[in-house]
């Protein structure tokens, strides 16, 4: 068998070989989520509550969840003279994809669709766990691939044979810390960031294997269940630009047109119960409230901070967190070694200058998890063991603190 046999032989194998790594991260994440609810009954007498005993009683259905369960169950109201309904028509700030789906399996499940919504979010999870896993893989033995292009068989068997267990063990440390993440535990509430992390990995991964129509497709779904789906216009645009030779005009319409198909389609889709086509962004707009510039909402907290005003803390850690990642990639891109794609460095500078740029940045955890380069690159980061055990350290008691302080109402997650 040549190199190159083997190596697509590799190659086929490596969807199989991810599953040890996807297993552990997301065993563990759930084991972390659960210590976060016992250490949240064991202090909801001791710390202080804002909303009471609501979140902790709601469990799984905490927050956000508790929306999808009334969109699983009810569908939308409309928020002036119509329908009755528990939600009146708050609910219309979600997008609908996550909660149809629920609807269309609750008969599976003895017609519990909130039953359906945990069961979607904690498969999807680790699906886009496994997505993400081959993902960065394959990222980082193509740019191998891409250098040895020229070398002799036997030269490229070694050379890649070694440098894929490198790309490899990034790989690993992918999957486990995109479950282990501080602000992972909404991947198993009833949240639909599990479906959208299995779709926008899925979407990059097609961007990587120059399949355009795929990625169009997929961002349109991305696009219909959650908006910021639609910023993976921008990865999908880049690497259109930079395919090489020029794509044909059908992948240029169906990549470049997905995302604002599926935010259409999902205005449209709620306009027929609410019947107000601009519902979600209104409703979205009065709670994110305006523009804000970057710089002074980075710094508000800091001074907040300053004057014994711990309100913003998490949001501030993970404000640092995310730029600290930023401005590995843009270094990590002027150096020799594994770098992340131009596309997927701009898709994350767009995400956090969006992220940063409203005035209430609660909930800025679980938007920059769901920018799965931020988590290539905190994994590429962490290539030394002492880097490994203390961002699997962070992680872990950051996931069970996060998900104690969401459940005692403490954290708007």
């Amino acid at each position: 068998m040549t190199a190159l046999n083997e190596l697509e032989v590799s190659k086929s194998s490596l969807w199989r070989a991810g599953l040890p790594a996807v297993f552990l991260g997301w065993v563990w994440a759930r084991l972390c989520i659960a210590s976060g609810f016992l250490t949240a009954h064991l202090l909801v007498d001791q710390l202080e509550t804002p909303r009471g005993s609501e979140q902790i009683q709601q469990g799984l259905f905490t927050w956000d969840g508790a929306f999808y369960r009334g969109l699983a169950q009810q569908w939308y109201t409309r928020p002036l003279g119509g329908a009755a309904g528990s939600l009146a028509g708050e609910e219309a700030r979600f997008f609908p994809v996550y909660p149809a789906l629920a609807k269309a399996l609750g008969p599976l499940l003895g017609g519990h669709a909130d039953w359906a919504l945990i069961a979607i979010s904690n498969i999807a999870a680790f699906l886009g766990a496994w997505v993400l896993w081959k993902l960065a893989t394959e990222v980082l033995q193509g740019q191998d691939q891409d250098q040895d292009q020229g070398e002799a068989a036997s030269t490229l068997r070694r050379s890649s044979k070694g440098r894929s267990v490198e790309g490899r063990s990034v790989a690993d440390r992918s999957a486990v810390l995109i479950a282990i993440f501080p602000a992972a535990f909404v991947l198993a509430f009833a949240y639909s960031e599990g479906l959208a992390l299995l779709v926008v990995a899925g979407t990059l991964l097609a961007l990587q294997r120059r399949n355009f129509v795929m990625a169009g497709l997929l961002a349109l779904l991305a696009a219909a269940i959650r908006p910021v789906g639609g910023l993976l216009l921008v990865p999908i645009a880049i690497e259109l630009l930079r395919a090489q030779p020029r794509p044909r005009w059908w992948n240029w319409i169906i990549g470049l047109g997905g995302p604002f198909l599926g935010f259409g389609l999902a205005l449209i889709w709620i306009e027929r119960s609410t019947g107000e086509l601009l519902l979600p962004l209104r409703l979205q707009r009065q709670i994110r409230g305006g523009f804000q510039d970057p710089l002074t909402r980075v710094l508000e907290p800091v001074g907040e901070l300053i004057r014994g005003n711990f309100r913003d803390v998490y949001n501030l850690g993970f404000m640092v967190v995310f730029l600290s990642l930023f401005v590995f990639m843009l270094l990590g891109a002027r150096r020799s070694g594994p770098k992340l794609p131009t596309s997927w460095i701009a898709y994350s500078g767009v995400s956090l200058l969006l992220m940063l740029s409203s005035q209430v940045t609660d909930s800025l955890g679980r938007y920059g998890l769901l920018v799965v380069p931020f988590i290539v690159a905190l994994a590429m980061w962490a290539d030394r063991r002492w880097r490994m055990i203390a961002v699997g350290i962070a992680c872990s008691a950051g996931l069970i603190w996060l998900t104690s302080e969401a459940l005692l109402g403490r954290l708007v997650p």
